[in-house]
C-alpha cells in the first residue's frame, strides 16, 4: 500500500511538472482559475496579466491567456500575486486584503515632514496603505506632466512632487509597494 501511494505521489508530481512546463511555453494558451485563499471561492473579474496582455476572470474565476514569462494576478480586496511562467499552477489563490489607509492631499504629499510622518505612522500602527492624491480638487497636477494641455490650463502652476521616484523610494525601503489606482498620461 505504501509503495503504491509513493508511486501515486511521484506520478502526480511528474504530471504537475509537465503541465507547468507546457504552460511556460511561449505562445501557448493557458487556462486557469483565480480563487480566494481563505474560502476557495472563485474570484470573478480578477485581472490576469502576462507579457502586456490582460484578461479578466469570468464568474467562475476562470481565464484564458497566452503564456508568458510572468503572470500578475490582481483583484480589488486582494493582495497582488506575481508568478513566473515556469511556476504556474492551474489554480491561483489570492490573499484577502483589508486596506487601512492614510490620505495625503496633493499639497500634503509635497510636504516632506507630512510625508515622513505618514510613513512613520504606518510603521507604528495597523495602517497598511497611503492614498496619494496626484491631482488636487482645484485641478493642480502634483508632478510635471508632458501633456501640453496641463500647462495651458494652469494645472502645472504648483508642482508638489518634483521627483516622483524619490517620493516612492522611502516607501520601498520600508517594504511598502506603490500601486497606481490607474495610469495617468504624461
Amino acid at each position: 500500500m505504501a509503495g503504491s501511494r509513493s508511486a501515486s505521489v511521484v506520478l502526480a508530481t511528474v504530471v504537475v511538472a509537465l503541465v507547468a512546463s507546457a504552460w511556460g511555453s511561449q505562445g501557448a494558451t493557458i487556462t486557469g482559475q483565480v480563487v480566494d485563499a481563505a474560502t476557495g471561492r472563485p474570484i470573478a473579474g480578477a485581472s490576469v496579466t502576462s507579457d502586456g496582455d490582460v484578461v479578466q476572470s469570468d464568474a467562475r474565476g476562470e481565464f484564458r491567456l497566452k503564456a508568458g514569462d510572468l503572470f500578475r494576478y490582481r483583484a480589488p480586496g486582494y493582495r497582488r500575486r506575481d508568478i513566473p511562467g515556469a511556476a504556474l499552477t492551474p489554480v491561483v489563490a489570492l490573499e484577502p486584503f483589508s486596506p487601512r489607509a492614510l490620505y495625503l492631499s496633493v499639497f500634503g504629499v509635497g510636504n516632506r515632514r507630512l510625508r515622513e510622518s505618514a510613513l512613520e505612522l504606518i510603521g507604528q500602527t495597523e495602517l497598511n496603505a497611503v492614498v496619494i492624491d496626484v491631482k488636487g480638487d482645484s485641478g493642480f497636477i502634483a508632478y510635471r506632466s508632458t501633456v501640453a494641455l496641463a500647462a495651458r490650463i494652469g494645472a502645472q502652476n504648483v508642482i508638489a512632487i518634483e521627483d516622483p521616484a524619490a517620493l516612492i523610494a522611502p516607501a520601498a525601503e520600508r517594504n511598502l509597494h506603490h500601486r497606481p489606482h490607474r495610469r495617468v498620461q504624461g
